[in-house]
């Protein structure tokens, strides 16, 4: 929490952020810098959590009025209820004085403040090198090549866009991305309204047992099912490869593949490695990373996409939330927003699909049917997915499963909403899908 209103002596950085907070409060409507500030700088870019809340309401007020003031800015926080986390309204006056001294401008405060926020995502990384070396005993020279990897990635990372790309130039990409190949889900309802284009986040939201590791599997099998190259990571945080591959076995085989390994049936579990070897060439596309570190998956990721002639067709992560940042962050909602931000980035980086799970709020109705507001940290999440995808179990009305699991697309930044109809078979551990429609 930021300091009373004693006004300690603060820190070089503090004070960079103070003046250009102050600043941008004092700067009229008409200040173009002041609005290319809001439009380059993140919250995250401030090292003070009070300041980041501030800045976030100043942001804000700028999107919707034009400009933030001293007294919007109270008043705006005092409604959301964060303002005590600021300090008080006398701190954000505070921070107006420091405006009027100045000692800088609103371009020289901010080139001050981008700098030392990028001065802590190295100290961040070299903490957490030093970290990992001393829980190993000493760093192999691979783990420390990863590392430098990242570093010089966070480097290159900036919060203001990169300049150079013209609004022409932009089109012409677009339109090469519009007829780059979208891997076909094997839902064909889906496949009509939503693309599993390169460079996506596509969300793939649900309660605990709805079926997001299996409707998860089920596309991974479906893309790589009668292909000859190409292949899928699947990072897991709850299960391993062994589990992961006897739920695609039984997707692709419809047979039970798992009772016989829990009942120990020796002729069912030969039977099973039967299938298994009949499968192999789909099997052994699936490549399952069991972990929760987001820049292990990265660093396989990226080693991964190097094969042209095998290439790198997706990634999927199960789950969001249950997975590790780079970093260290205050809140989860920062460290999710992280996550996102970094899976969104893969996607690009290495022009593909990438497809994340994640769980509901526990608060949300398991009756009422979801919407990407019920998934946890759903602020972070919203922003950074093209696509979200939500299911649910469709009830009958006296409250039964009616056996229809609804499919839901809430969000499709390409193109519109819609609710399709899946089935669950949970014994063959997937979906099965309505007659296809040649109507529209």
């Amino acid at each position: 929490m930021e300091p009373s209103n004693s006004y300690r002596d603060y820190s070089q950085e503090e004070l960079a952020e103070q003046t250009l907070l102050g600043l941008l409060l004092l700067a009229p409507e008409t200040n173009a810098d002041a609005r290319d500030v809001y439009a380059r700088v993140a919250p995250q870019s401030f090292g003070i959590p009070a300041h980041r809340l501030i800045y976030a309401e100043a942001q804000k007020l700028a999107a919707t009025k034009g400009h933030a003031t001293v007294l919007g800015v109270i008043e705006g926080m005092a409604f959301e209820g964060t303002l005590g986390a600021a300090g008080s309204d006398g701190y954000i006056h505070h921070l107006a004085d420091k405006g009027r001294e100045g000692i800088s401008t609103i371009t020289e405060a901010t080139g001050f403040v981008l700098e030392y926020g990028r001065a802590r995502k190295v100290a961040s990384l070299a903490k957490e090198t030093l970290k990992a070396a001393n829980m190993t005993g000493g760093m192999t020279l691979d783990a420390a090549e990863d590392y430098a990897r990242r570093l010089l990635k966070s480097l290159e990372r900036s919060d203001a866009p990169k300049v150079g790309e013209t609004a022409y130039d932009g089109i012409l990409l677009g339109a090469e991305k519009a007829f780059a190949p979208a891997v076909k889900t094997g839902w064909w309802h889906l496949d009509r309204k939503v693309k599993f284009s390169p460079g996506r986040l596509i969300v793939l939201g649900a309660r605990p047992g709805i079926g997001k590791t299996t409707a998860a599997t089920q596309i991974a099998i479906q893309i790589l099912h009668g292909r000859t190259s190409g292949k899928i990571l699947y990072a897991s945080v709850e299960m391993d490869a062994a589990e992961i591959g006897l739920k695609a076995l039984s997707c692709l085989t419809a047979h039970d593949s798992i009772t016989p390994f829990e009942k120990k049936d020796k002729e069912g579990i030969d039977y099973i490695i039967g299938n298994a070897m009949m499968v192999a060439p789909t099997l052994n596309r699936l490549h399952v990373l069991y972990g929760t570190r987001m820049d292990r998956l990265s660093n396989l990721a990226h080693e991964m996409s190097k094969d042209e002639r095998d290439p790198l067709l997706m990634v999927i992560v199960d789950f969001i939330t249950s997975m590790r940042p780079v970093g260290e962050f205050n809140t989860k909602s920062e460290a999710i927003g992280s996550l996102t931000k970094d899976m969104k980035e893969l996607a690009r980086d290495l022009d593909i699909p990438v497809l994340a799970c994640a769980q509901l709020n526990r608060g949300s109705k398991d009756t009422s049917r979801p919407s990407m507001k019920d998934l946890r940290d759903s602020g972070e999440i919203e922003q950074d997915a093209d696509v979200v995808l939500l299911l649910h179990n469709e009830k009958d009305q006296n409250g039964d499963p009616s056996g229809k699991t609804e499919l839901i697309i809430d969000k499709n930044r390409f193109g519109g909403p819609g609710i399709l109809d899946l089935y669950p078979d949970f014994i063959h551990h997937r979906f099965t899908l309505p007659a296809p429609s040649y109507g529209g």
